[in-house]
């Protein structure tokens, strides 16, 4: 993913307050997995403004955490001053956990568990070519925007998120999303 595809975003509710800030990607902004205090407030509705885009991370954490400050850390659903929330793990970080995990194999219990999961699960050709075409087919709506999405493989490459971090999302696990298929 492009370093310089970070935006900062407020959630402004229906009263026209301003009510969190947040740095992230263009989905993150979406995202309704958030705190309670958040959830409170955006069940009666809210729109997203973009404060900026096309930032790197550290412009994005910086341009966030003055955000915070002009409306002030008690009047908004966030916990923190922001700016850490973008920070990842370097590529030397990121080398080192995968060389340690590396020929690590699971463990007669994990092993046993996922056979006995997929035991007696027979997927024919005709089956797998049935679900490798509606991946294109099933039309999503964003309950947010009301945008249809025509496909999960166009949503996801619409909203720059994986394709398999959204078909989680849209199976309930993970992160929520505003998402939904299409009736």
């Amino acid at each position: 993913m492009n370093n310089n595809k970070k935006v900062v975003y407020v959630h402004i509710d229906n009263n026209n307050q301003p009510f969190h800030v947040g740095a992230g990607d263009q989905a993150r902004s979406r995202s309704t997995w958030r705190n309670k205090e958040w959830q409170a407030i955006a069940k009666n509705g809210y729109t997203i403004e973009i404060v900026k885009d096309n930032l790197t991370n550290a412009e994005a954490g910086k341009l966030e955490t003055e955000t915070i400050l002009k409306y002030g850390l008690e009047n908004l659903t966030n916990k923190r001053l922001g700016g850490g929330g973008l920070a990842t793990k370097s590529l030397a970080a990121r080398a080192k956990i995968s060389k340690a995990r590396t020929g690590k194999k699971h463990s007669a219990e994990t092993r046993a568990k996922l056979v006995k999961a997929n035991l007696g699960k027979v997927v024919s050709v005709e089956t797998k070519a049935k679900m490798a075409e509606s991946k294109f087919k099933r039309q999503l709506r964003d309950r947010m925007t009301g945008k249809i999405y025509p496909s999960v493989k166009a949503a996801a490459l619409e909203l720059d998120i994986k394709y398999s971090t959204l078909m989680a999302q849209l199976r309930g696990r993970g992160r929520t999303t505003t998402l939904s298929y299409c009736k």
